[in-house]
């Protein structure tokens, strides 16, 4: 009895784990679905209208909007920089303002007198701490961006071999409808993400 309890805890631990771990692979296969929609889509009208073949127009499309958003970034990048300048020279002031407002009211003074104080400094320890999390953070968020992409491009430029793929784990009576529900399923999804695009 002692055993099939260890085996049943053991067993619900890992699955929990593997929910955990799954869901973040799930979330970024979908954002990669999602993005190879698109590049489909765009590489699609792009090779009707100029005939060429469809994997030079993701190509194409690629190139035009990875210059689109350069452009978009350089153009504002000189406004962000100055709007975080101007908080962080701000801050300090309105922290000390708040502060004031603050204390004119009694029952807020014991939140006053237990925040941090704005001229306060952090420990090295806690600063190197908050910078590795902060790198750790960006690091992971930048390599989920790139699988994201890889597996996008893979995705446009031939979708087929995934679709099949994807048929094949169904049973073989049901590859001709299983077909039928990825293709209305793609384009549903097609004229949803142009619909909001626009």
């Amino acid at each position: 009895m002692r055993t099939r309890t260890v085996t049943n805890v053991v067993i619900a631990a890992l699955a929990v784990l593997l929910v955990i771990f799954v869901s973040e692979i799930v979330l970024l296969l979908f954002a990669a679905i999602l993005i190879a929609v698109l590049l489909r889509a765009l590489s699609e009208l792009l090779a009707k209208r100029v005939g060429i073949p469809q994997r030079w127009a993701v190509v194409i499309v690629v190139m035009l909007l990875a210059l689109s958003f350069s452009a978009i970034g350089w153009l504002i990048a000189p406004s962000i920089g100055e709007q975080v300048s101007e908080l962080r020279s701000a801050l300090p002031t309105s922290l000390q303002r708040l502060q004031q407002e603050m204390q004119r009211f009694v029952w807020l003074e014991r939140l006053v007198d237990s925040a941090p104080h704005p001229d306060s400094i952090p420990t090295q320890p806690e600063v190197a701490s908050k910078v590795t999390e902060a790198t750790s953070g960006t690091l992971k968020a930048l390599a989920n961006i790139v699988v994201v992409l890889v597996i996008a491009l893979y995705l446009a430029a031939d979708p087929r071999p995934y679709v099949e793929g994807t048929v094949r784990l169904f049973p073989p009576a049901q590859h001709k409808r299983a077909r039928e529900v990825l293709d209305a399923m793609g384009h549903t999804l097609r004229w949803w993400l142009l619909g909001k695009a626009a």
